[in-house]
């Protein structure tokens, strides 16, 4: 058709030129074919040689190409290459030559693009195979990820909201498989209630806002009650899915079990309260040592934080169950307290809560009790049932009050039918409070005996004084209520002839029967020194040895003298004592100075006398610390309050004097500190 030796399609690109089907390559930039195509247009070379474009191109050179005739080739709009014609002679291209090459050439594009086409199809088709494969990969890797996520997922399709797919940690939450929810409005189909317990609207759903509007919930609880009828607590997440549009094309609900961690949650707040609750009842049981206060304190306490109404009971000496204490939180059951506490002590044998509980040292617990099982065979007794049911009793627990061994009582904690039943932990918690009052009240008890037996023992060993012929005496001592144990104040008068009066004042440092029975050794030691004539110096500096040979480091002040009623004058010592006070018949109050000095059972034995005019009619005070100060009120202040109660009070009868002050200083009963208090006055006639 052409009439040359060669003709062919060759293909360039940016780095060469070659030939399909041959191994030949050659230079991009080289020979006529890449200028064809940078022209643009069909290239006809007559004679290469004498063309000044190619006549020294390596590649006709090296080729031996002398005439060309070539049309560029496009596909899809780009420029690939040529479809050309080559003769190692010079070639004058005729008409047809040209047509028959250019129409040659539409050919070959209409088949390049044939081919692009084909092999543009199989590419789709590989991407699409490939894109179906991936799309299945990760759809299997989807079903694994939502059938092995630890929480429970579920997918709403937009618009209408239906749920589309659920996990199976979605469907074992819920306790069936996933309800049918053909729209939003299908989610009431789901009891989930807000932690208060109120329901959710079917669009207040987490994952129904996140579907209409578009919210992202990062974190919110609910609670769902499931077909078993048990409530699980649950942390949902919800986000919406966007397309490429960013139009909301779906929403993802994600729901985690958190029933365990509340319960931990609220077994962790349950022991810190109940920790805090021990704390507070321990203070306040161990705060006083008077059986009565401990006693009022505990039950209050169980009212007002456990019960609505609780139960003392102790033995008595006949084996008996006495009736301590019974306190209800509502004022108006206060007649039904009242007559169960003046029932009779209760038998052993009578098989009520509070006596098994005692004799078998056991705790119980008892939920909705018949009258019966609660006060045993009480119960037939006259009223009894109508006490019982005037108080309620919905649930019961019984605790022995055991202390290192010993009963102290029995205490019961008791619900009406408004409260819930007392659970495992409030028993729990009824037993350790138990057992903490039953040490309190065992203390209480131990000491309010050995404060009975110290102050029997201190009054048996006071002088009891009455007026002198030429004296007029007023002596008091009360006992400290703070500790419960009596302390060694002391006083003592005794008369030394020749109208003279042994005058002593003291305080055996320490409480309870040793202190008592050291005031005693004291005491009498001083007595005796006196009646040998001793003066106060020598009196106090003996008995500082004989203190100082007391066990356990006994230390005592003392203030000891001699008045001289004749002579009208007191002469006296102090073994780190306070001073007596003076009141002259005028009303004013004096102290009387005396050197310091230490206490009795140091062995430093430096005591000084010192001589002070005792006016007729005068009154000389001698006290212990415990008149003056206490927690509340300073030495100084207590000092101006005795003045100022003397001045008032001591101008008439001593007896009545003594009362008075011990009033105005609020001393009268019960101070914090043992108390003593000498008053005495010549007799002018």
């Amino acid at each position: 058709m052409l009439d040359v030796p060669a003709a062919g399609v060759n293909f360039v690109d940016a780095d060469r030129q070659f030939h399909p089907g041959t191994p030949d390559q050659y230079p991009s930039a080289q020979g006529c074919c890449p200028f064809t195509l940078l022209l643009g247009q069909p290239l006809y070379v007559t004679d290469a040689r004498e063309d000044p474009r190619f006549a020294a191109d390596p590649l006709i050179l090296r080729t031996g190409v002398v005439a060309y005739a070539g049309v560029p080739l496009y596909s899809d709009g780009q420029p690939v290459g040529t479809l050309c014609a080559v003769d190692m002679r010079p070639v004058r291209w005729t008409a047809e030559q040209r047509c028959a090459l250019e129409d040659l050439a539409w050919l070959v594009m209409d088949e390049l693009e044939l081919r692009a086409q084909i092999a543009e199809r199989r590419r789709a088709e590989r991407r699409a195979q490939q894109a179906r494969a991936e799309a299945d990969e990760q759809a299997r890797l989807l079903r694994a990820v939502m059938r092995q996520m630890p929480e429970g997922l579920v997918v709403a399709r937009a618009p209408d909201g239906e749920l589309t797919a659920a996990n199976d940690e979605f469907r074992r939450l819920l306790g069936h498989d996933m309800l049918a929810a053909a729209t939003i409005d299908g989610y009431d189909a789901y009891p989930v209630l807000r932690p208060d317990g109120t329901p959710y609207a079917a669009r207040e759903n987490p994952v129904a806002r996140a579907l209409l509007h578009g919210e992202v919930i990062t974190a919110e609880e609910m609670r769902y009650r499931r077909d078993d009828g048990r409530m699980i607590d649950l942390w949902v997440r919800a986000a919406p899915v966007r397309d490429q549009d960013d139009n909301i094309v779906a929403a993802v609900g994600i729901f985690t079990d958190i029933t365990e961690r509340k319960r931990l949650e609220q077994s962790l707040r349950l022991s810190h309260s109940r920790f805090e609750f021990l704390s507070e009842a321990s203070g306040l049981i161990s705060s006083s040592l008077e059986p009565s206060v401990v006693i009022e304190k505990l039950s209050r306490l169980v009212v007002d934080r456990l019960a609505d109404w609780c139960a003392i009971v102790e033995p008595d000496q006949h084996r008996r169950l006495r009736r301590v204490s019974a306190v209800h939180r509502d004022p108006g059951r206060a007649e039904h307290i009242g007559r169960w506490l003046e029932r009779p002590p209760i038998d052993l044998a009578s098989r009520s809560v509070l006596a098994t509980t005692f004799l078998e040292r056991r705790t119980i617990r008892l939920d909705d009790p018949t009258p019966a099982q609660v006060a045993g065979r009480l119960v037939d007794s006259d009223g009894y049932r109508e006490i019982l049911a005037g108080l309620g009793h919905h649930s019961v627990i019984a605790v022995p009050l055991v202390a290192a061994g010993l009963q102290v009582g029995s205490m019961a904690f008791v619900r009406g039918p408004d409260r819930p039943a007392f659970d495992e932990e409030e028993e729990a918690l009824a037993v350790e409070l138990a057992g903490r009052a039953a040490v309190a009240l065992a203390h209480a008890r131990r000491y309010e005996q050995e404060h009975s037996t110290a102050e029997v023992l201190q009054r048996s060993l006071l002088p009891h004084l009455s007026d002198f012929d030429s004296l007029e005496v007023a002596a008091a001592y009360v006992p400290g209520s703070d500790t419960l144990a009596v302390g060694g104040d002391f006083y003592d008068v005794h008369d030394l002839g020749a109208g003279r009066m042994g005058l002593a004042v003291g305080d055996v440092m320490g409480h309870g029967v040793a202190a008592a029975a050291a005031m005693g050794q004291v005491r009498a030691a001083l007595r005796a020194y006196a009646r040998l004539g001793m003066p106060p110096v020598e009196a106090l500096s003996a008995l500082d040895g004989l203190v100082a040979d007391l066990p356990g480091g006994t230390l005592v002040t003392c203030l000891y003298g001699v008045y001289d009623m004749p002579a009208g004058q007191f002469r006296m010592a102090s073994a780190g004592h306070l001073a007596p006070l003076l009141r002259l018949p005028s009303g004013e109050v004096v102290p009387l100075v005396v050197p310091p000095s230490p206490p009795l059972g140091t062995g430093r034995k430096a005591f000084a006398e010192t001589v002070h005019a005792v006016p007729a009619g005068a009154v000389l005070a001698l006290f212990s610390d415990g008149l003056v100060e206490d927690r509340t009120r300073d030495l100084d202040t207590g000092l101006v309050e005795l003045t100022v109660a003397l001045s008032r009070h001591a101008g008439g009868p001593l007896k009545r004097a003594g009362r008075a002050v011990l009033h105005a200083l609020n001393r009268a009963e019960g101070p914090a500190d043992d108390v003593a208090l000498l008053l005495v006055r010549a007799r002018t006639s």
